[in-house]
């Protein structure tokens, strides 16, 4: 039996000559609406034993988590977008944060900037069980833009203690799923370094 590869995803200390892609189509650039700055919520260390993860949505992009799963439909599945509630909220531009105490990063200070016609970005929260793998399925459709990608993601295992952001970068003529961490560096700051990430398959 054939199973499709779940791919699209960029891999640590990777260049832009050596992304992996997996049906793309060109996406052209679009200006960005107003809108109001995320909610925050006081940062807070993860709990022992348990690693997070902020996946960043909005209508068009639809992002499904699997884990404790190597393969892509096995596992505990959480969706982010979709036609759910949230999905009425960013159309019209009234979308809400989840946040459980996550740093905030240039991401999130930048939310208005992933904002399109219809569909206004947010972000959710997730906490992880630690050092158990993950795997992503992401797929993404514009009909402003009239492009559109699917079968884009990958697996990756996340560390306790540690926090992490995914989010689907379709600011290119290609599309690919970021996996990162959320670091600081010698001065306190934060600082996003990729994550280690592996291809991944539809499970049998």
């Amino acid at each position: 039996m054939n199973h499709a590869t779940f791919d699209g995803l960029r891999r640590k200390a990777s260049h832009a000559a050596g992304m992996f892609l997996l049906s793309f189509a060109c996406i052209g650039a679009s200006s960005a609406q107003d809108s109001a700055p995320p909610a925050k919520a006081a940062a807070q260390a993860p709990v022992a034993g348990k690693a997070r993860l902020r996946v960043f949505g909005q209508n068009g992009i639809n992002t499904h988590l699997y884990q404790n799963s190597v393969c892509i439909g096995k596992g505990t599945k959480t969706t982010v977008g979709g036609l759910d509630k949230v999905f009425f909220s960013s159309l019209f531009g009234r979308t809400t944060n989840t946040s459980i105490g996550m740093k905030e990063t240039p991401n999130t200070r930048n939310m208005a900037k992933r904002d399109k016609l219809g569909s206004k970005a947010y972000f959710q929260e997730f906490e992880l069980a630690a050092n158990e793998p993950v795997s992503i399925a992401m797929h993404f459709q514009s009909v402003e833009l009239n492009a559109g990608c699917k079968l884009v993601g990958g697996t990756f295992v996340p560390v306790a203690g540690k926090e992490y952001e995914l989010q689907l970068d379709v600011t290119r003529p290609q599309c690919v799923a970021v996996v990162q961490e959320i670091a600081e560096n010698s001065q306190g700051e934060v600082a996003m370094q990729d994550a280690d990430t592996v291809r991944t398959t539809e499970c049998e």
